[in-house]
């Protein structure tokens, strides 16, 4: 496994579109990017792609947003259930001290099952989602 870091790279844009274009029907999990431009990983606290061999299989970011830092991943839809989402979730989740926001779909269940293995508890929530945080 390695990580390629998206906030210094020259080339983050054009991987991260192409990560994104072939992520399939993962987006509909994961709509970070449909109301931003891709250059915002450079704002932030971590923003990375992760390999397996040479096939990109994941992404994973913490982005500041006022006072709360925000979790956001992302798995390939055929390498969902192969523990990459546990990687993602260790690098994040290692890499920050202090509370973790995130938003997730009442219906993704698998979601919300490893967010729980990561002690994130539900905050608030909406008809369709629910914002956890983990302290």
């Amino acid at each position: 496994m390695r990580y390629y870091n998206l906030s210094t790279s020259e080339k983050s844009n054009d991987l991260l579109k192409n990560f994104l274009e072939d992520a399939g029907d993962s987006l509909s999990n994961f709509r970070y990017y449909e109301t931003r431009d891709y250059n915002v990983v450079k704002n932030h606290v971590m923003s990375f792609l992760l390999y397996d061999c040479n096939l990109c299989v994941g992404y994973g970011h913490l982005d500041r947003e006022e006072d709360n830092i925000w979790l956001g991943i992302c798995v390939k839809e055929n390498y969902v259930g192969m523990g990459y989402g546990k990687i993602i979730m260790n690098q994040l989740t290692n890499s920050h001290v202090g509370s973790i926001l995130l938003s997730v779909d009442k219906v993704n269940k698998s979601a919300i099952n490893l967010y729980k293995k990561y002690n994130f508890v539900v905050k608030s929530e909406t008809e369709d989602t629910y914002i956890m945080e983990r302290k």
